[in-house]
């Protein structure tokens, strides 16, 4: 059900993106995607009940929904001419890759350590990009 309200959010946030890429800076666009990711993953570690998983979630989802949009225009708008399909490839393989690796990594650690532990740590993959300069 939390998978529901995140898929919804993203799609419903995606469609925002060009209205925040004309309206806001690049950094900031980027910077809020990444604060709404750590938000979410840190809330859903520390989940004591459905509606806050819920809450991550979709705090999740609002973060993917900007930052997925945001990754192409980066590439398409400031990667040089020469790179630009080798970018986009790399790109669509991680959007296309990650749903499918994410369950499979996800349920092999969940034997090992508690669920709450995978939402902590999946904070950390946001946390490196906060200090890259986009």
């Amino acid at each position: 059900m939390a998978e529901i309200g995140y898929l919804l959010t993203v799609a419903l946030v995606t469609p925002l993106s060009s209205y925040f890429k004309r309206k806001l800076k690049l950094r900031t666009i980027f910077l809020t995607a990444i604060v709404l990711c750590i938000t979410g993953c840190l809330m859903a570690a520390c989940t004591l009940n459905f509606p806050m998983l819920m809450t991550a979630r979709i705090l999740q989802g609002a973060g993917t929904g900007i930052a997925l949009p945001l990754m192409f225009n980066i590439i398409l708008e400031q990667s040089p001419k020469s790179k630009i399909g080798m970018l986009m490839g790399v790109g669509g393989m991680v959007v296309a890759v990650a749903p499918a690796l994410g369950p499979t990594c996800g349920r092999s650690c969940r034997h090992v350590h508690a669920v709450a532990l995978d939402f902590r740590d999946s904070a950390a993959v946001p946390v490196c990009f906060a200090g890259v300069r986009p």
